[in-house]
């Protein structure tokens, strides 16, 4: 690409930014734009076409809460070579919205790269954030969710839905207080075994992701009162959901179960029914993605 392209393309972006809507929109703006000048092939010129939008007199824009240094090109360049432009966008969009919920605004510095000021600025803010019980971070274009997010112990609703995830940090686990999640339409192909470490989870939302596998550790979430599954690419079910709650609402329409499959699970439904009829989730499952069976309880 060469430097007039990219420079036509930098100052596009900026005028888009100078005139968009408010908040969410200029956050991930903001940190794409972050992300484009960190990329080794964009020219100087570009660079500091788009560095020159962000000086202190000129942001926050529209209610970003994130100040970038007045010379931001020697902040993206030491980072080339440490976390990749995707993980500095990241980082910047999950900060964005947590600056937001608790209202402060945070000043970018650029001796220190941006992971190591998150890191300190998650712990310097810590009793506010322990004061988030919901937090939306939807249709973000996410590629990885940054494990400090495992700190924000009060938390009980987190929407991640719309992404591009396809794991989850092990720091989830600490979430103890999370009763909904939200994980559809993003590019799971296996979910993560530490979703089944969030005790008191009540609804589980999975629908059009890639899935083919679940782990055993979801039949753990005795809480559940909704699971959806529906349109992946499931062609077994793990018994261990058989035993979820009786108040349980398990869908898995359009999967690719063989009817066989689809039987064995019913059948261990009624197993366990008839031990506890408090158990048992009530189902919805498909053997095939043109033919949906329906079983009440």
């Amino acid at each position: 690409m060469s430097t007039k392209s990219i420079s036509n393309f930098c100052q596009n972006v900026v005028n888009f930014v100078s005139s968009s809507a408010p908040t969410q929109k200029s956050v991930l703006l903001t940190a794409g734009l972050v992300g484009l000048i960190s990329l080794p092939f964009v020219a100087r010129a570009g660079k500091d076409m788009i560095a020159s939008l962000y000086s202190e007199s000129t942001v926050p824009i529209h209610g970003c809460p994130l100040v970038f240094p007045s010379k931001l090109f020697p902040l993206t360049s030491s980072l080339i070579n440490q976390h990749t432009p995707g993980q500095i966008r990241d980082t910047l969009v999950v900060w964005g919205k947590l600056a937001s919920q608790i209202g402060v605004t945070v000043h970018l510095q650029d001796n220190i790269t941006i992971p190591e000021q998150f890191s300190s600025w998650m712990t310097e803010h810590e009793n506010a954030l322990n004061q988030i019980e919901e937090l939306d971070i939807s249709n973000c274009s996410l590629t990885t969710l940054l494990p400090q997010l495992g700190q924000l112990i009060n938390l009980k609703e987190l929407d991640l839905s719309d992404n591009q995830l396809t794991t989850l940090p092990s720091e989830m686990s600490q979430l103890s207080q999370l009763r909904y999640l939200n994980l559809s339409r993003n590019q799971f192909k296996t979910l993560p075994s530490v979703v089944g470490q969030c005790g008191k989870l009540e609804s589980l939302y999975l629908q059009e992701n890639r899935l083919t596998s679940l782990p055993s550790e979801i039949g753990n979430l005795s809480h559940l009162e909704i699971l959806d599954l529906s349109w992946n690419e499931l062609s077994e079910i793990p018994l261990s959901l058989a035993a979820l709650s009786g108040n349980c609402h398990l869908s898995a329409l359009g999967n690719q179960f063989p009817e066989k499959t689809t039987e064995d699970f019913q059948n261990q439904i009624d197993q366990i029914k008839k031990a506890n009829p408090d158990q048992g989730p009530r189902a919805i499952i498909s053997s095939r993605k043109d033919i949906l069976t329906l079983r009440t309880f």
